[in-house]
């Protein structure tokens, strides 16, 4: 372990303490959180607040610990950090996730070019995620989406509040017969062509994050995963379920919808797929 990795497990406490986050700590956290994003705690990139309370008393439970909000902050910053990283390698032509060995593989000619152009990979060529990459998934996978589609929103509000704008700023310097001058015309075609090759390049740039997401982790583990919270269910029979998950394993994206939602709404879901199920 280098130095860098060494001070990412360790936390100021002020007064010249520190907080070293051990196994039985991480276990605490991580687990904590899985829960609270199934339960529908979190929003984006923002937890309910009584989530961190309840990583608190989970940590301190286990360990006889003491962690403070910001602690924990730290401590999910570095694992966002941890899980970006192999999402990046996993989805570079050439880089491989070996599920078994739970590391990244490539040609070594490969990973000496990629290390020359940035070296924060260097620590991730011979050693696997420090956390459950299937886990951290759940806890943050889904947060570079979620700001991606808040881009997408702004972009089109600009849009629309420039277009409103143009239209004020025309009608006080010339309107003919209630149609835009021809150069406001061409100006504001070529300000709607712009935004909506913006809008496209986003889209794609969240499908690609949204692949990466699905194959970062080992999917026979996120499978069975799957399938045990499909199948415990209340209120469908086994058959039902059983095709539900056959649905839900072909989308990773609303397999991993489903998993994050609350009982209620994993219920509201299934239901959704009667009809699908029936032309089975």
């Amino acid at each position: 372990m280098d130095g860098n990795e060494l001070q990412s497990d360790v936390d100021s406490m002020g007064k010249g303490k520190q907080l070293r986050w051990d196994f039985a700590m991480d276990s605490a956290l991580i687990n904590t959180l899985v829960e609270a994003a199934k339960q529908g705690h979190k929003q984006g990139c923002f937890w309910h607040k009584h989530v961190w309370d309840a990583v608190i008393d989970a940590v301190y439970t286990k360990t006889n610990q003491l962690v403070e909000k910001k602690h924990i902050e730290n401590r999910v910053r570095q694992m966002k950090g941890e899980y970006n990283i192999f999402a990046e390698l996993k989805g570079m032509p050439g880089f491989e996730w070996d599920p078994v060995k739970q590391i990244i593989t490539a040609p070594y000619e490969r990973w000496e070019e990629l290390i020359k152009q940035k070296t924060k990979y260097k620590s991730f060529r011979d050693r696997g995620p420090k956390w459950d990459l299937e886990k951290l998934s759940i806890i943050v996978g889904n947060e570079q989406v979620t700001t991606d589609v808040m881009a997408v929103s702004v972009a089109v509000k600009d849009q629309d509040e420039d277009d409103v704008n143009d239209s004020v700023s025309v009608s006080t310097t010339g309107y003919i017969g209630k149609r835009l001058l021809p150069s406001m015309q061409k100006r504001q075609h070529g300000k709607k062509t712009r935004i909506i090759k913006s809008v496209q390049e986003m889209i794609e740039g969240m499908n690609v994050r949204i692949e990466q997401i699905a194959k970062s982790v080992d999917p026979m583990s996120f499978a069975n995963t799957l399938y045990a919270e499909v199948m415990k269910t209340e209120g469908f029979s086994p058959e039902y379920l059983d095709s539900a998950f056959a649905l839900l394993r072909r989308d990773p994206l609303e397999a991993e919808i489903f998993l994050v939602r609350t009982v209620e709404f994993r219920k509201k879901m299934l239901e959704g797929l009667g009809e699908k199920i029936g032309n089975m």
